[in-house]
């Protein structure tokens, strides 16, 4: 009879082992997969370059606000709903100890980003938007882009307002 038990949970232990070491066929979604249908909490979760004001209806980057060489992160958390935005180093007006890192809370709702900011300096006080937030694949296919629809973290940075008007901010991530 102990014979027979050794044999079984010898058995045993080996399916165990080959179901712990099966190959999960199934990879993660990557980013482009999962902002394909736009902007939800799967698609903003993780960090984003913040690579500067892009012009709304070209997608060209300011040349006095081209932060790509050296650019800030923006970081949103789907399970606290919490995001850090840690100002490009060029960007000297922003990137200051008062007034860095910025912190604050999100959502989404109907394809709508909402920001709370928490921060408040010289530099931003707290504010909440909605904004019309866009996500796209890039034409290489290796960046996704996020532009916000506006500039938020941004806004301080010029006193024109041509360029407050008709800029967003854009920030990039891997698409794979």
């Amino acid at each position: 009879m102990k014979k027979f038990s050794l044999i079984a949970l010898a058995g045993v232990c080996s399916l165990g082992l080959l179901s712990a070491c099966s190959d999960d066929s199934t990879p993660d979604p990557t980013r482009a997969e999962l902002c394909a249908n736009g902007i939800s909490d799967d698609c903003l979760n993780g960090a984003w370059n913040a690579n500067g004001m892009a012009n709304k209806a070209s997608g060209e980057m300011h040349s006095m606000f081209n932060y790509t060489a050296a650019p800030g992160t923006l970081t949103f958390d789907k399970n606290t709903h919490e995001f850090q935005f840690d100002a490009p180093a060029l960007a000297a007006d922003i990137a200051t100890a008062d007034c860095n890192p910025v912190f604050g809370e999100w959502s989404v709702a109907a394809g709508v980003l909402h920001m709370r900011s928490f921060t408040n300096t010289m530099c931003m006080g707290p504010k909440t938007v909605e904004l019309a937030a866009t996500v796209a694949l890039d034409e290489t296919g290796t960046l996704v882009t996020l532009n916000l629809g506006q500039l938020y973290f941004m806004y301080n940075l010029t006193d024109e307002m041509a360029i407050k008007n008709s800029y967003t901010e854009s920030f990039s991530a891997l698409a794979k």
